[in-house]
């Protein structure tokens, strides 16, 4: 049986299979199969054969596709995983490994076409048992077809560390320094990743964030430049000086405005000049200008407070107490991207009403929910039973009325 993977002959091969089925696990004195070996020599059509003979054999050796993959042989690792391809995810996900931790092929192409096989493209981000993904293992074997052809996926992350805390983009950050061919791939994919940014990805839509932010910060300018001219409390109308302007209060009111002001506009002069620059500097001016751009909706936030507080503070305290407490909220929010959210989540908490929502049984089926599709299935098997005593009592009952 070890000679049978090497034979020319399909069809002989195939009635030996069939004839001794029980030999093709049996190992030599050298520890081997014909099962291991078949994956050495790459016999897509062994395989199958033996995958329909005795299915069994699929999970009695969960990751003998390892040696195809260090060999190159995909027609042989295909006829693997078409024989189940949810059941190989499911194997690749609780042993921790994937053909892309192991794969070796010549060329752009090749990989391209193996990235299409099923499921695999399930697996671009899958941690072996040591944190590693298969782009830290692309990086460091220094595959650069791998590590382009990876890139390129919408679903790739490049920020996972492994067990040492490292991420595949600080690696390939280090390989670009080194090697100007790894470089010119970076540039040519349109990734810099030397680059760190704090609010966007790599793969933002600029457009589209350039077009937000415009519209945000055009509107904050527009507010304060409004503000600055219809001040709280009014004008004196001989000297046309501001009435309250003696007061603390209004004082903050002015600043505060002409902050938020200024930071709007140079938010908007920078997005203006991101777009004369190429896609990674201007992704990183962008990212640099949310902080003008949260100054500028403090400072609004703030300028709207004090306002608010030296025209009414003299004859209605308390709404003006409340005014400062919502505003000092929403000013929190802006400074602790946490801070919303832990609320949040401590009002969902403390509302147990909120937790008793209808659930959709047929949408927990689809998602995947066990105990759902259990219920669901106890309940078809009960529903038929039913249906089945009550067509035999039916016929019972015409039998006896003849």
């Amino acid at each position: 049986m070890h000679l049978v993977p090497s034979l020319t002959d399909e069809k002989f091969g195939t009635w030996l299979v069939k004839e001794v089925p029980e030999l093709i696990t049996q190992q030599d004195v050298n520890g081997k199969s014909a099962w291991g070996k078949a994956y050495e020599i790459g016999p897509a059509w062994f395989i199958k054969v033996v995958l329909d003979k005795e299915p069994s054999v699929f999970n009695s050796a969960p990751l003998v596709w390892i040696k195809a993959c260090e060999q190159g042989h995909v027609l042989a690792l295909c006829a693997f995983i078409d024989h189940n391809p949810g059941e190989f995810r499911d194997l690749c996900i609780e042993y921790k490994d994937s053909p892309l931790h192991h794969i070796k092929l010549p060329n752009l192409t090749g990989y391209e076409e193996f990235l299409k096989i099923t499921r695999m493209k399930d697996l671009i981000n899958l941690q072996d048992s040591k944190g590693v993904t298969p782009l830290h293992k692309a990086i460091r074997n220094k595959d650069l077809f791998l590590t382009e052809t990876l890139l390129t996926m919408d679903k790739i992350i490049y920020n996972i560390v492994d067990d040492e805390n490292v991420s595949a983009i600080y690696l390939l950050a280090q390989e670009c320094d080194n090697n100007r061919t790894w470089d010119r791939m970076c540039k040519r994919i349109g990734l810099d990743p030397r680059i760190k940014t704090t609010y966007f990805k790599d793969k933002t839509n600029l457009l589209d964030v350039r077009n937000s932010l415009f519209i945000v910060a055009a509107l904050l300018a527009t507010f304060t430049f409004t503000a600055g001219f219809t001040l709280p409390g009014g004008f004196d109308q001989e000297t046309g000086a501001a009435l309250l302007g003696k007061k603390p209060s209004f004082q903050v009111f002015l600043v505060s405005d002409a902050l938020a002001f200024f930071f709007s506009m140079l938010v908007l002069i920078c997005l203006t000049w991101s777009m004369a620059f190429d896609a990674s500097k201007s992704l990183v001016l962008i990212d640099r200008r949310m902080v003008f751009l949260r100054l500028a909706i403090n400072c609004t936030l703030l300028a709207f407070m004090t306002g608010v507080y030296v025209v009414i503070a003299p004859k209605s305290l308390w709404a003006d107490i409340l005014i400062v407490v919502i505003m000092s909220f929403l000013i929190a929010i802006s400074i602790n991207k946490n801070f919303l959210y832990d609320f949040l989540e401590y009002v969902y908490k403390s509302m147990p009403t909120l937790k008793k929502k209808h659930r959709d049984q047929i949408r927990d089926v689809e998602l995947g929910t066990r105990n759902e599709q259990d219920h669901l299935l106890s309940r078809g098997v009960e529903d038929s039973n039913e249906g089945s005593l009550t067509a035999n009592q039916t016929k019972e009952g015409s039998n006896a009325e003849m």
